[in-house]
């Protein structure tokens, strides 16, 4: 048995996909489809680490072979052990290395990749120092956190002037050591990669979407101005670096798209955050999704897949997608008022209407969307910043460099249904 852990259910779902018997140990539910309802155990809790704590009991009954999660972590190495069960992503350490914003630098360097103009400062006064020459030119620069290896923008900083000097001195209280790079105005794109014994496979091209804070809230495929061969040749060069220190799965690479150039970010050495949905993406065009590659790499079934025939088959396809995660960072602690059914809604007269229940695996109509992913039920509470739920959509949600009419339309009315 496999089993799934996630903050949400919708978040391990493609599990279901490979033909093992497995269940999902999650945080909360918010998913709507009963069938699938049976295989999920809510357990509370807001990580990964908290959920498979509070599960521990329970699995320790049953036959477990594998533990999915997003990420590895020393705690949830721990906890697998003592379920005597193997865990399907990469060690924590490895990952660790490879998250750490200056120790990918150096390998970006090593592979002679474009990357950032980027200066590395260690030690308080060091970083102090810096940031008493940066008050009197007050230049756009972005600033990561070197050792911080959460994900979705959280360990990184952009400082535009005057009005950013206080938020900059509290950032840099806890850093011990960071990277300054020059800000890059561009498109930003990102694309996944997993590593084989078989070679690097090479997945969709999508743009991502961050807010005015560098903090990542969705994607949008088609529409894209560059050739894929370009970004392919990246990916595998470093999937093949990758593979050389003893990495396997799925990594993620962000880049920009400025004046021509292709400027590589950074890498995020797990299942990143379009995972599920570039799955089900996947399944509408009849390609394999890399989520299930990683799986079948870490439980021994190569012979499941056929790279060069996967990499060939994403060439072919025009992808037209979107989702939007559903976070609030402006208003703060909100409490659900009136619970929504997970499911497809689709824009009717004038307005947004259930019409049945799903969660994406099927294609979806240019005026349809699906709300799913932790959805919250009457009375509940979120914090700051907290994730509620996740809309998918059947078409590119931007519209030039900017989020579509439709997208925006439907993220407004979700919020205003559930917290008016």
């Amino acid at each position: 048995m496999i089993v799934g852990v996630g903050v949400t259910a919708f978040s391990r779902i493609s599990l279901k996909e490979l033909g093992w018997e497995f269940m999902i140990m999650s945080g909360r539910s918010g998913f709507g489809v009963e069938d699938l309802e049976l295989k999920i155990k809510v357990v509370g809790g807001e990580t990964t680490e908290e959920i498979l704590e509070r599960s521990l009991k329970f699995l320790e009954k049953m036959q477990v072979d594998y533990i999915a999660t997003y990420r590895s972590s020393e705690k949830i190495e721990k906890l697998v052990r003592k379920l005597g069960a193997g865990l399907l992503v990469v060690p924590w350490q490895l990952r660790q290395k490879l998250e750490n914003k200056c120790e990918f630098t150096k390998i970006k360097e090593e592979l002679n990749l474009k990357l950032p103009q980027a200066k590395e400062l260690e030690g308080k006064r060091e970083i102090k120092k810096w940031v008493s020459i940066w008050k009197r030119k007050k230049n756009w620069k972005v600033l990561q956190d070197c050792d911080g290896v959460n994900g979705g923008g959280r360990g990184t900083l952009l400082v535009r002037g005057r009005d950013d000097y206080n938020k900059l001195k509290k950032w840099i209280i806890e850093r011990k050591r960071i990277l300054v790079m020059d800000y890059i105005k561009g498109e930003e794109l990102a694309i996944n990669g997993c590593v084989t014994k078989k070679g690097v496979v090479v997945g969709e091209i999508r743009k991502q979407l961050v807010d005015k804070e560098g903090r990542f809230y969705g994607s949008s495929w088609g529409n894209i101005s560059v050739d894929r061969k370009r970004i392919e040749r990246i990916v595998k060069l470093v999937g093949k670096k990758l593979n050389e220190i003893g990495y396997r799965g799925v990594f993620g690479l962000d880049l920009f798209l400025s004046k021509g150039e292709l400027i590589v970010g950074e890498c995020n050495s797990r299942l990143t955050g379009n995972f599920p949905v570039s799955s089900l993406i996947a399944k509408w065009h009849g390609l394999t999704s890399l989520e299930l590659v990683h799986y079948y790499e870490w439980l021994n079934e190569q012979s499941k897949f056929d790279v060069e025939k996967i990499n060939k088959s994403y060439g072919r396809v025009d992808i037209k997608a979107g989702q939007l995660i559903l976070k609030d960072y402006e208003i703060g602690d909100l409490e659900c008022k009136k619970e929504l059914s997970p499911g497809i809604y689709q824009y009717k007269e004038g307005s947004f209407r259930w019409v049945r229940n799903g969660f994406g695996e099927e294609r979806l109509g240019k005026d349809e969307f699906v709300l799913t992913d932790g959805v919250l039920g009457k009375g509940e509470k979120i914090k700051q910043g907290q994730r509620f739920g996740r809309l998918i959509f059947g078409r590119s949600i931007m519209e030039g460099e900017e989020l579509g009419e439709f997208a925006i339309e439907a993220r407004n009315w979700i919020m205003k249904m559930m917290f008016d």
